[in-house]
Formats: structure tokens, C-alpha cells, sequence
């Protein structure tokens, strides 16, 4: 991807930054109707998702440098949404995020026949992984089309990346200001959605 430059990069980012917002609505289910809930879970959404992919845009720092291509960043990014949907499954079972038991309930042998999945479960599985690794080459191609000078997710990103990144950093501003505040007050329209997304 380095023979793109660097804006192919955030470009990628970008597509997969749209593509995790849309999965991650699935968690909006445990919202509650109080208008105050709903503002702050937006901008908590919002905010939490925006700095995962900071720590992400870090990490894809090192195969970006390394000269790495379409073999490194479309698996390594399929994981990232896959494990995007499983949390909102297991949320939604559980209403705890992935964490330690469940990691080894999937590495554990025989410890997801516990769960009793049927074969519609596993074909459903294997579908959805097949689905992101198709987004994530039409992704990671459409970021290097908009490098290389062709209408693409680069293009489109082109000069509005500075109004994006104050707007990203208002809204992070906004979110853990009234987060402190909830959580100093007890506010339970805070506190009961402060632990709604993972890693908040």
C-alpha cells in the first residue's frame, strides 16, 4: 500500500471507520428512549469508535511501512469487523462485551459445541466472513484507485480530512465531558450506557 502513499491509507481507515459505525448500530437495541441517553450514547458511540481507530491507524503504521499490500491489510481488517459483529452477538446474549471466557470458550476444543450451533450457525459464520473479506478488497481497492489518481475512497477523502479530525476531536471533547459529569452525579442515563460499547 506504500507505493500509494500515505493517503490510500487513511482512506482504507476511513471506509473501514463507515463500515464499523454501521455494525456497531446493533448495540443502539440497549438504548433507552430518554432523550439525555440518546444524545450521550451517540457521542459515546461516536467518540469510542473514532479513537479505536486512532490506536488502529498506529498499529497499521508498521505493515504500512513494511510495504505491506492487499495479503496483510484485508485479512487483518476482516478481523477487526468480525470481531466487531461477534461482540454485538455476544452483547446481545450476554450483555457483557468479549472478554476472557468467552475468548476461551472459542479456543477451548468442544467448548462451542456447548452453545449447541447447529449448521444453519456455522454456514450463517462463514457467510459473514466471507462478505467482509469481500468489503475489504473492495475497500482496500477503492483507497489505492483514489491514490493512483482514479476516482476512489482517496478522492472522495481528498482536502476535508481537517473539518473531519476538529469535528472527531469536539465530539470526544463533548463525550467524556459529560461522562465525567454523569458519573460525578450518578446520572443514570450516563451511567447505565458508560459500558454499552467495548473498550469505552
Amino acid at each position: 500500500m506504500k507505493r500509494h502513499g500515505f493517503l490510500s491509507l487513511a482512506a482504507f481507515l476511513a471506509g473501514n471507520l463507515l463500515l464499523s459505525l454501521v455494525i456497531g448500530l446493533g448495540y443502539f437495541m440497549f438504548v433507552g428512549s430518554h432523550p439525555a441517553e440518546i444524545a450521550f450514547s451517540i457521542a459515546a458511540y461516536l467518540s469510542n469508535t473514532f479513537m479505536i481507530y486512532a490506536a488502529l491507524l498506529l498499529l497499521a503504521l508498521v505493515p504500512y511501512f513494511a510495504r505491506a499490500g492487499l495479503a496483510v491489510f484485508v485479512p487483518l481488517f476482516a478481523f477487526v469487523q468480525l470481531a466487531l459483529v461477534l461482540d454485538v452477538v455476544v452483547y446481545k446474549i450476554f450483555r457483557f462485551h468479549i472478554n476472557s471466557m468467552v475468548i476461551n470458550l472459542f479456543v477451548t476444543p468442544g467448548g462451542l459445541k456447548t452453545l449447541g450451533q447447529g449448521l444453519a450457525t456455522h454456514l450463517l459464520f462463514f457467510g459473514i466472513v466471507a462478505a467482509l473479506l469481500g468489503l475489504e478488497i473492495w475497500l482496500y481497492r477503492r483507497a489505492c484507485d483514489g491514490a493512483a489518481g482514479k476516482k476512489g475512497l482517496a478522492g472522495l477523502l481528498g482536502g476535508k480530512w481537517k473539518p473531519l479530525v476538529a469535528a472527531v476531536f469536539l465530539i470526544a471533547a463533548i463525550d467524556k465531558g459529560v461522562c465525567a459529569w454523569g458519573m460525578l452525579y450518578d446520572n443514570v442515563y450516563i451511567t447505565g450506557n458508560s459500558k454499552l460499547f467495548p473498550l469505552y
